[in-house]
């Protein structure tokens, strides 16, 4: 990621495992205005990104860059960074790279709230980085709950309140003391789930 870094304009908004249907939702209020929007979709099969940069070039007027073209890809990044008239947006067509980005991101929204279902909180959680996802299947996960009282989770309905938590996040962000207490928020429940199962073995 260094190369990269030093290419790429700052803050980094992250899509993690990002559905159609999250990217519908979201709609225009993807064209951030300032940084870097990196889309990592769910699904990486050629069809499934195609339908991707499709709909972030053809509705929202992005102009996706996918990162398994690496030659293409530095020659647009040198283009963007020339014209500085559209968005960089970033479309991770590989697998093994979101752990990394989230360890780098501004703030990061979780997709299958708007389809199948939100994915997991936790990785991103653990970079204390402000989280927003949408609302099917919330529930499923026990951090969900702990994470919206600490603040560092916004559960959103729509575009309108995407857009509203991102203009808050970036007067949080700025704060230094958020990102601690979240991360040491997040690092105190870690393990949680082995030290039940070590109690419910000295019961039986």
């Amino acid at each position: 990621m260094t190369s990269l870094e030093k290419k790429i304009t700052k803050p980094w908004g992250i899509l993690g495992s990002a559905w159609l249907e999250d990217l519908k939702v979201l709609g225009s209020q993807l064209l951030v205005d300032q940084g870097t929007l990196w889309v990592v979709p769910h699904r990486v099969d050629a069809h499934s990104v195609v339908k991707v940069c499709e709909y972030l070039r053809g509705e929202i007027g992005l102009n996706p860059i996918c990162t398994s073209n690496r030659s293409q890809m530095f020659r647009a990044l040198d283009q963007l960074a020339d014209s500085a008239k559209t968005p960089i947006c970033i479309v991770v067509d590989e697998m093994g790279f979101l752990s990394e980005l989230y360890a780098v991101a501004a703030w990061v929204f979780i997709g299958g709230g708007f389809a199948q279902g939100v994915h997991s909180t936790i990785e991103p959680a653990i970079y204390g980085v402000p989280i927003a996802c949408g609302p099917k299947g919330v529930e499923r996960f026990v951090e969900t709950g702990e994470l919206q009282k600490t603040g560092q989770l916004t559960v959103i309905r729509d575009s309108h309140g995407f857009k509203k938590w991102l203009t808050e996040v970036v007067l949080i962000y700025r704060d230094p003391q958020y990102q601690a207490k979240w991360i040491k928020d997040t690092q105190m429940r870690l393990g949680a789930t082995q030290k039940i199962w070590d109690a419910l073995e000295k019961m039986s």
